[in-house]
């Protein structure tokens, strides 16, 4: 899971950071600032909004119809403004990719809470709020399977009964 925000100043560069092994660190690197940008972007763009309340908005993206796994995007509010007296939203990239879904929240939920305590950003919703819409990705997910599988008998199905008329006609 990666993070982005605004510097609080306005002046110093953006806070880029990634959780990964429990543990958070800070994206330095342009390249990988670039890479995580254009990620963000991406979904964004193409993908569908979930939610979009003053607290929280929420994207979800799946790549074509083969892709299993998709990304979402949680730009959350913080109760802390920058020099210009704006709200801090912090933007949270990441995969749907889960075994448990349980798991999957709490890891989400402990990286947004290092971020946010690290940055000094405390949020401005809380977590039944954050686990709500993360119930509302996976279920997206999970719907986008069911169809895949749906698809894929039907297709399965359709190619079996074409090879019979085929072989019934020779």
């Amino acid at each position: 899971m990666t993070f982005w925000c605004q510097a609080l100043d306005n002046q110093s560069d953006d806070i880029y950071a990634v959780w990964k092994n429990d543990k958070l660190n800070r994206i330095t690197d342009t390249n990988t600032q670039r890479t995580l940008n254009q990620a963000i972007a991406r979904t964004r763009q193409q993908g569908q909004r979930l939610r979009d309340t003053d607290q929280i908005q929420a994207d979800i993206y799946f790549p074509p119809i083969l892709a299993n796994d998709g990304e979402f995007l949680l730009q959350l509010a913080t109760t802390s403004k920058d020099v210009a007296g704006r709200r801090v939203i912090i933007t949270c990239h990441g995969d749907t990719k889960a075994e448990n879904q349980a798991v999957w929240q709490d890891q989400i939920i402990s990286a947004i809470d290092a971020f946010t305590t690290e940055q000094s950003l405390p949020l401005n919703v809380d977590d039944s709020e954050l686990r709500h819409v993360l119930n509302e990705i996976a279920d997206k997910k999970k719907a986008r399977r069911n169809i895949q599988l749906t698809v894929g008998g039907v297709l399965a199905a359709s190619a079996a009964l074409i090879l019979i008329w085929i072989l019934r006609a020779l």
